[in-house]
């Protein structure tokens, strides 16, 4: 037996990771794009069966598509739709899901089969277990994995320019480049990051002390914002909020789960402090401290003090 799945998003780079965790259920995997041309290049060599194309205005957001997309996915029946982790990309999904009836999963980093039944697993509590779910109908899920890189050298698939029938009365009046509350972390040199390995809201002092000296913007993992409300969205770094590229980007208490790194996938370098000898993040970073982060942010505070 296998299974068709299809891969939407408003981004073709960030499909790659999704169609490969799709692969084992053996059926054409469709990456469906809503936005440019670029876009849907980037993912005929992800990997994909075939690229459907839904091309935007720039006055016209991909969400505008919602009920063009959930049309396909009535007509196609897919029995996997997944999206990447961004927000336009997660209304299309919703709306492909209401239309398949399926079972909607927050996230979904691999697919496989046991008979006629979809086999899900998923990293949960930052990664520290692997949850398995066993679906018996169609399931609709936000891809929680690793991004992967375009294939090298790949041949790429067929790009399908698809009708764009009738749009929501969405229209973008305006785009203004803004700094937004964490003060520019998409332009900053050096970022520090903070995650659930700071124990407390006040002892978030000395993920500032450190900021300080460094001339550093503050970023967070998204359970800082999500879960214990200590930071705003607009400080969170990943794939669902900020994408940076700073010179330098020290993680404390980060265990450094897969939309977490992408969203630093572009720092030049990476610091981890971190008491977990087998945190993932040190599978990702450039230069790694295994210890206690309440140790040692003071003793580096410190020295740069002292430097």
């Amino acid at each position: 037996m296998t299974v068709e799945a299809w891969i939407v998003g408003a981004r073709g780079e960030a499909v790659a990771g999704a169609v490969a965790a799709v692969s084992e259920l053996g059926g054409r995997v469709i990456a469906v794009i809503v936005g440019s041309r670029e876009s849907a290049d980037a993912a005929a060599v992800s990997g994909a069966s075939e690229v459907r194309w839904f091309e935007t205005a720039p006055d016209v957001a991909p969400e505008a598509f919602a009920g063009v997309f959930g049309d396909a996915v009535a007509s196609g029946q897919p029995r996997v739709l997944l999206c990447v982790d961004d927000a336009s990309s997660r209304v299309l999904l919703a709306s492909g899901a209401a239309r398949m009836a399926a079972v909607v999963l927050g996230s979904a980093g691999k697919f496989s089969l046991d008979g006629s039944d979809i086999v899900v697993s998923r990293a949960v509590y930052e990664g520290a277990l692997v949850e398995t779910l066993v679906v018996t109908g169609p399931v609709a899920a936000v891809y929680s994995g690793a991004l992967e890189s375009p294939l090298e050298g790949a041949a790429a698939a067929p790009v399908i320019r698809q009708g764009a029938g009738e749009l929501a009365d969405i229209h973008v009046t305006g785009r203004e480049e803004t700094l937004g509350g964490a003060e520019g972390l998409a332009h900053a040199d050096r970022v520090v990051g903070a995650g659930l390995g700071v124990r407390s809201k006040d002892d978030l002092s000395l993920v500032d002390a450190l900021a300080t000296q460094l001339h550093a913007e503050i970023g967070c993992s998204l359970p800082l914002c999500d879960d214990m409300r200590w930071y705003d969205h607009s400080y969170v770094v990943g794939t669902s909020a900020n994408l940076i590229a700073p010179d330098l980007y020290i993680a404390l208490g980060i265990s450094g789960q897969p939309q977490h790194m992408a969203g630093v996938r572009n720092a030049k370098v990476v610091v981890a402090i971190n008491d977990d000898p087998d945190a993932p993040i040190f599978r990702r970073c450039d230069y790694g401290i295994v210890g206690d982060l309440y140790a040692i942010v003071p003793a580096l505070t410190q020295a740069l003090k002292e430097a």
